[in-house]
């Protein structure tokens, strides 16, 4: 199924990319978190607050860089949008994580792996679709 304006291909390259580009996102993002949680005993709002805002510049760097190769000069405009993608993804995730930790017990790393992919879905388009948009930045 084509998404819009993409054709299959270029849609598989750019989901690999970012999909790369997330992982190490993700991992500085939970090691981050775990640090936080485990050896300095932040509550994990705090800590998810603290990870996700590392994360997101490391984010920023991969998805700017590697997964849209934007070349836009209007850097401070993207990156501008992308701390409001972050704020809603700071957002979802706090209220997911309340959710599955609070209402359902989970285990907070479970809660925390949970979290992410939901949230994966929502960072892209937001990304593909805003921050990196060729229509606005080319």
């Amino acid at each position: 199924m084509k998404l819009i304006f993409l054709n299959r291909r270029v849609y598989d390259t750019i989901v690999s990319r970012y999909l790369l580009g997330s992982i190490v996102a993700t991992l500085v993002d939970w090691g981050v978190f775990h640090f936080f949680t485990d050896y300095l005993d932040f509550s994990y709002p705090w800590a998810l607050l603290i990870s996700m805002g590392v994360g997101s510049i490391v984010s920023f760097s991969c998805n700017k860089l590697f997964a849209f190769r934007c070349h836009s000069k209007r850097v401070k405009t993207q990156f501008l949008i992308s701390i409001v993608v972050v704020i809603s993804a700071f957002l979802l995730s706090l209220l997911l994580m309340a959710i599955m930790v609070e209402f359902f017990h989970f285990k907070l790393f479970i809660s925390r792996v949970l979290t992410t992919l939901i949230v994966f879905v929502w960072n892209f388009l937001l990304n593909r679709y805003l921050t990196f948009c060729k229509r606005f930045f080319s």
